[in-house]
Parts: structure tokens; C-alpha cells; sequence
């Protein structure tokens, strides 16, 4: 199971197009020339998907011409929201799982309202980036899933 691209985006809870706070892609396995087509068709079915969702709500899709699956989860609280790709072989609660840990985290590095974003903000969290790395490591989602719940008990 690969993870491709994991976005968070400031969700408004209305069909309007959400704003991308932050983006992670892992775009290695394909060829030179396919992964900016592969990255667009990444983003556009994250954004159309999490732009349909109501608040405290989650979806699943296909990412169109490809055999990837999109899932995307919008947090009820306040205006974030996660989408990613992954192949074909990943377990939809898992998926969902990564989802609200990546939600999790934002909220935790980033308190407070999200109204100063109002346009793609391309920002950087190393936790986020670290959880999405771990992914497609050797041990997967679940290992970085289980490593991720293991680091935030003891934090308690």
C-alpha cells in the first residue's frame, strides 16, 4: 500500500473551492513526465471531493483516468479538512485514520482561527510531513499509525 499526496485544506463547509494550507506528495515511483500530470490530477480530485464535503463528515472517490483512491475527512470544530491518494490496496479506515491524525496535528501546531488564510498558503509542518513520510516506509500506514498514537499517549 503507497500513500501519494496528503493534503490539508481550510474547508468553509460550502461548496466553494477550499483553500490548500499545506501539501505532501511522494511522486518517485512514477516517471519523470507523469508526475506533474499525476500531482495535478492529485490536487484537483483532493480539492473537488473535500470542496463537496459538509463539516464533520468524510468521502471516498477515485482519482479520474487513474486507479488511485481519494478519501477526505472535514473535522465538525473548526474549518480543517484532509484529503490523500493512495493506491488501490488501502484499507478506507486506515486512510481515514491518517486523515484525522493529520487534522489532529494541524490543529495542535496551528490553534486559533484559520480566517488569515485565504489563498494556497503552501506551509511546512514537520510533523505532518514526518506522519506522511512514515507511511510509506517499510511497516506502512498501520506501523506509522500505531508509532503516531504510541508518541502522542506519552505526551499526555
Amino acid at each position: 500500500m503507497a500513500v501519494y499526496s496528503l493534503n490539508l485544506y481550510r474547508h468553509f463547509g460550502t461548496p466553494e473551492v477550499p483553500v490548500c494550507l499545506m501539501a505532501c506528495h511522494e511522486l518517485d515511483r512514477f516517471g519523470y513526465f507523469q508526475r506533474p500530470i499525476l500531482k495535478g490530477a492529485f490536487e484537483e480530485t483532493c480539492s473537488d471531493l473535500v470542496a463537496q464535503l459538509p463539516a464533520g463528515s468524510r468521502a471516498s472517490g477515485t482519482v479520474p483516468d487513474h486507479d488511485f483512491l481519494c478519501f477526505a475527512a472535514a473535522n465538525a470544530d473548526d474549518e480543517l479538512a484532509a484529503a490523500l491518494v493512495a493506491d488501490a490496496t488501502v484499507e478506507p479506515e486506515a486512510a481515514y485514520e491518517l486523515l484525522w491524525r493529520a487534522i489532529d496535528t494541524f490543529s495542535d501546531a496551528h490553534p486559533g482561527s484559520l480566517e488569515a488564510y485565504t489563498e494556497d498558503a503552501g506551509l511546512r509542518l514537520a510533523p505532518v510531513e514526518q506522519l506522511f513520510a512514515a507511511v510509506n516506509n517499510p511497516g506502512g500506514l498501520r506501523l506509522a499509525l500505531d508509532e503516531s498514537q504510541a508518541s502522542r499517549t506519552a505526551s499526555i
